[in-house]
């Protein structure tokens, strides 16, 4: 996390810290501050909708 903080349920990760989830993961996260983060993917992410469908785009 490079500036503000990123939540989910598992937590709040703030400016110096890092946080990793294991690959196929899913989860919510939200930014009350808003944040920049360098994030590093082993393949493209992918979105899902509340109806479980995916996308290579956020909703």
């Amino acid at each position: 996390m490079l500036e503000g903080s990123l939540s989910d349920r598992q937590g709040t990760v703030r400016a110096g810290g890092f946080v990793w989830r294991p690959a196929g993961s899913r989860h919510e996260a939200w930014s009350e501050e808003g944040c920049v983060i360098l994030a590093v993917f082993q393949r493209p992410n992918r979105f899902f909708d509340a109806g479980g469908a995916a996308s290579d785009r956020p909703a």
